[in-house]
């Protein structure tokens, strides 16, 4: 099973590379060819995993990390497009809650992983949606400062 990462990942990307420009348009989303690959192999795993199988819980475990920064990535496109604010504290939210979810589920730990997840989903809505009011360049007008500590959160990349 540890060679499964090195075979599928090529063949998977290379696949939905291939497949994507007949498909993409009957989507409501981009697909990325690697975040398919990555994804797949990963859920692969994990049923084999739940099967009995001999898996590598470390590879398992960073594959599922990439998954979670591909989200993140992801999520930054979607709050550029509709301008909702905040994004910076839910950035750290993703990779943060993804990090110890993944964790405490590879690790059987059922309850504490579902309570990450809730957690995390629920401080992802109060900031998107809840704390929209004013907007940073308002907030600076006010202060009269050209960027401050947010700014630079939410331009880290």
């Amino acid at each position: 099973m540890e060679y499964l990462p090195l075979i599928s990942i090529p063949v998977i990307y290379l696949a939905v590379a291939l497949i994507k420009p007949y498909i993409n348009s009957k989507l409501p989303f981009n697909m990325c060819a690697i975040c398919a690959a990555v994804s797949l192999t990963w859920l692969s795993l994990l049923v084999m995993w739940f099967m009995g199988y001999t898996v590598s819980i470390l590879a398992l475990g960073i594959l599922m990390g990439m998954s979670v920064t591909g989200i993140m990535y992801k999520s930054e496109g979607l709050y550029k497009n509709f301008k909702i604010k905040n994004f910076w504290f839910v950035r750290l939210v993703i990779i943060i809650g993804g990090f110890y979810g993944i964790y405490f589920f590879l690790q059987n730990e059922w309850q504490i992983f579902s309570l990450i997840a809730i957690s995390s989903l629920f401080l992802i809505i109060i900031a998107s949606f809840l704390f929209q009011g004013v907007t940073h360049r308002e907030a600076l007008k006010e202060v009269k400062k050209k960027s401050s500590i947010v700014q630079k959160l939410d331009n880290c990349c």
